[in-house]
């Protein structure tokens, strides 16, 4: 749908409306900018206010988000010196960047939206998850009822990757991605309740993340120029094993020991790229080169041991004569591949 389709939020909800839904309620979750722009319109209706004129005055003012506006045609025209503090943006991988817009050629939205046009620095969104983890209050005022707070942070759907039925990624391990009321929430078990979140906030597609941590106290915000990089979700691991749960990290159990090292890939894409075992958050996993770091299950019977993130991969180990580890087997389907260990580089003297 082009972006100056309509005249105005109500005509974009309403040629939203005629496409329907893509499958039926409470059948599966896929995110969704038409659905955000859909609830920004009935905001406007209720309200009799446009969404950027009720979002500045019902929750920007209030919690002191002095940096943060919605770039329109109309914003963009004045003077406001916010403007020429915009970010470039970038996409490609490292070292093969193209630039995908700049402060001077923004995309500039005709009307504010309620999926885009909002624009923010990390210390006012960091203000803004400080609603949530204080239940609603901004120094003692009430901002959010405890009602519409308790719809944010109760998790609704397993989250699914972008346009697909496969899961969300995540880097948190012993969590899996869920979805509340415009909340991405982090929780243990397939069916939590709210009691189970454990981390909320959410991501944007220009390679923004931000995280709220209540048991710690915690908030943290990782606003990148870089769209569609894994960073963010190498970052959860990260946060996790440094400052979330430290004390599931330290050094690995004897039996995961001999495990633990490089393994070269011999099969393309990823010829010659080194595959880690290590050991984060209390749990084996394999950090694959431009990718993630993967949490992996308990080994089965077999000596299986299943990427906790799908059922479609798993590795296993093989030893020499001697009882040394020579091999990590790479377990897709059918499919194996055979990485062998990687010797170590010779110390310097």
């Amino acid at each position: 749908m082009r972006m100056d389709a309509h005249d105005d939020l109500a005509a974009r909800a309403e040629a939203i409306g005629r496409q329907g839904p893509q499958f039926g309620v409470g059948e599966k979750f896929w995110y969704s900018d038409l659905g955000s722009d859909t609830a920004a319109a009935v905001v406007e209706k209720v309200s009799g206010m446009t969404i950027d004129r009720f979002v500045a005055e019902r929750i920007l003012k209030p919690l002191g988000m002095d940096d943060s506006f919605y770039l329109t045609q109309a914003s963009a025209g004045g003077d406001d010196p916010r403007l020429a503090r915009l970010a470039t943006l970038y996409v490609g991988t490292p070292g093969k960047w193209t630039r995908f817009s700049t402060p001077e050629g923004r995309v500039v939205y005709p009307y504010a939206w309620g999926s885009q046009s909002l624009y923010a620095t990390t210390a006012d969104y960091a203000r803004f998850l400080a609603l949530w983890m204080d239940g609603g209050l901004v120094g003692g005022d009430r901002l959010l009822s405890e009602e519409a707070i308790a719809r944010i942070l109760t998790p609704t759907s397993p989250m699914k990757s972008l346009g697909s039925d496969g899961p969300y990624p995540c880097g948190f391990f012993g969590m899996k991605p869920h979805y509340g009321q415009m909340s991405m929430l982090y929780a243990a078990g397939q069916n939590p309740a709210r009691g189970d979140v454990r981390v909320f906030g959410h991501g944007g597609s220009d390679g923004t993340a931000a995280w709220a941590f209540p048991e710690q106290d915690l908030i943290v915000c990782y606003f990148t120029q870089s769209r569609g990089q894994p960073t963010p979700i190498r970052l959860e691991t990260t946060i996790q094993d440094a400052l979330v749960m430290p004390e599931g990290g330290g050094e690995a159990p004897a039996e995961m020991q001999a495990l633990l090292g490089s393994y070269r890939a011999d099969f393309p894409p990823l010829n010659s790229e080194p595959f880690q075992v290590v050991y984060r958050c209390g749990k084996l996993a394999v950090d694959i080169p431009g990718q993630l770091v993967f949490e992996l299950a308990e080994p089965d019977a077999t000596g299986r041991r299943q990427f906790v993130f799908t059922d479609a991969l798993a590795v296993s180990f093989r030893k020499d004569d001697q009882g040394n580890v020579t091999t990590l087997i790479l377990h897709r389907g059918e499919r194996t591949f055979e990485l062998p260990r990687a010797k170590p580089t010779p110390a310097s003297e």
